[in-house]
């Protein structure tokens, strides 16, 4: 064999090998680049997907949020109602005639569960009101009834606007007006709501 065929047949041998490089080279890039892809793809799959998982956990919250803010907002109409109803009934019972608040103290002086002599003070205001007939009635109906309670009435007066103390020597009981209506508003104010708002809620 000629040394210019030697030659030849190297070249074409060193050839062949390059092209077989740069095919593998080629090969090799094109799978780097498909992988890159490929995680390009699943990384923006992820992230679209944690934002979505964001999203709705943002609204979410921001739903819970609207909806506890409304429920408050509710609560403080109806509370806000609530006591504008009792100030109403409380004014109309400060404001209430002599027959009215004969019957309201009647009813409260009997429903007194001590068994002994209660001295009453009177409100300035219903001195006059606390007459002896007005006790010797209701002091008739205990007795009636078989009680040991019994009322006498005081020389002082008390300082609540409308009402009475009770005086039984040991401890006093505030039967002003104001606390009458804030221990019958207590038993009342469920039903009250119930009334206001067709529900049973507070």
């Amino acid at each position: 064999m000629s040394l210019s065929t030697i030659i030849q047949k190297i070249d074409a041998e060193a050839g062949a090998g390059r092209q077989k490089i740069l095919a593998q080279a080629n090969a090799e890039t094109e799978r780097i680049l498909q992988q890159a892809r490929t995680d390009a793809e699943r990384e923006a799959a992820d992230i679209l997907q944690r934002a979505d998982n964001d999203l709705q956990i943002f609204t979410q919250k921001q739903t819970a949020a609207a909806q506890l803010q409304a429920r408050n907002q509710k609560l403080e109409n109806r509370q806000r109602l609530l006591n504008d109803v009792r100030v109403r009934a409380l004014e109309r019972i400060l404001a209430c005639d002599d027959t009215q608040f004969a019957s309201i103290m009647k009813t409260v002086l009997l429903s007194v569960e001590e068994e002994q002599v209660g001295q009453i003070i009177p409100a300035e205001s219903d001195t006059a009101r606390f007459s002896e007939p007005f006790l010797a009635d209701i002091n008739a109906e205990l007795k009636q009834r078989k009680r040991a309670l019994h009322y006498t009435l005081s020389s002082q007066v008390s300082a609540i606007p409308r009402g009475c103390i009770i005086d039984f020597q040991d401890f006093e009981m505030n039967y002003s007006l104001e606390n009458i209506l804030a221990d019958l508003w207590e038993q009342m104010k469920h039903e009250v709501s119930a009334q206001l708002f067709d529900d049973g809620n507070n």
